[in-house]
């Protein structure tokens, strides 16, 4: 399954693939302190369809995301507290931009200038990293969302059968998240033939250079996410505001046991794929 939040802000790739503290137990308060349940919160928040060409929907939503940012600010454990000062510099300048065209996209796409547009689409790289150090411990300490992609070079690698499966497997979970992720729609997908043939070629089509990683992934997807979703009637809210830490690191993949192999998949999807 897929995430949650606001991506105006492209990452490529995120150094850590470890918590944000030494220790589990450290690691483990922080995942249920104020923070991590704001993170989660608005990971369910994210789930929600999307409907960015309508103004007045656009304007409610940056609200409530700038709601989120003000509790971001207020409750940010020590680890990532400059970053996001720095990632709110870049949201306020954003705000800005939306504020002037009246968070009509048309109209901005129209009428802004080359440095409002740099605004979203060139971003420094000091407020990248920051959203990449943000998005590193939501995931990993919080488990509101899936581990960042690996720092891991695959440039001598060439699209071919894998990324042909992986396409077919974001277009059909795509109808999840075009759904809104409702428990019927996680279900029907989930258990679909579709779905199983789809894993099944991700196997086979897999590259030398991550097919244990392949393997361990479709594995955990079918065997401990399926679990997790099934005996929560296929509710990801629900998992995500009041599973268990397991639950939730089984629905994420940010368990320790998978989150390597997953974070490996993604650095090749993004390099490779173009994912």
């Amino acid at each position: 399954m897929c995430r949650h939040r606001i991506l105006l802000l492209i990452v490529a790739g995120v150094t850590a693939l470890t918590g944000a503290c030494g220790n589990d137990s450290a690691s483990a308060a922080l995942g249920e302190g104020d923070y991590c349940k704001a993170a989660r919160a608005w990971a369910v928040h994210e789930l929600d369809p999307r409907h960015d060409e309508d103004p007045s929907w656009l304007k409610t939503y940056w609200g409530e995301y700038l709601d989120f940012v003000a509790t971001a600010k207020r409750t940010a454990p020590e680890v990532i507290r400059a970053p996001w000062q720095a990632y709110g510099a870049q949201i306020e300048a954003q705000t800005q931009v939306f504020e002037k065209y009246g968070y009509d996209m048309r109209v901005a796409e129209e009428k802004a200038t080359a440095g409002e547009k740099r605004v979203f689409e060139e971003p420094s790289e000091e407020a990248q990293a920051a959203f990449g150090e943000i998005l590193s411990f939501e995931a990993l300490t919080c488990d509101a969302g899936q581990p960042p992609a690996a720092e891991v070079d695959f440039s001598g690698e060439r699209p071919g059968a894998y990324c042909e499966a992986l396409a077919a497997d974001k277009e059909l979970f795509g109808t999840v998240t075009d759904a809104g992720a409702t428990p019927d729609k996680v279900r029907e997908v989930v258990n679909s033939p579709e779905g199983m043939a789809i894993a099944q070629r991700l196997r086979q089509a897999a590259p030398p250079s991550i097919k244990a990683d392949v393997e361990a992934v479709t594995d955990w997807q079918m065997h401990q996410q399926r679990a997790v979703l099934a005996a929560n009637a296929y509710d990801m809210r629900s998992i995500l505001l009041k599973g268990s830490a397991k639950e939730r690191q089984a629905l994420q993949l940010t368990d320790k046991a998978i989150r390597t192999p997953f974070a490996r998949t993604v650095a090749y999807e993004q390099q490779v794929c173009g994912a």
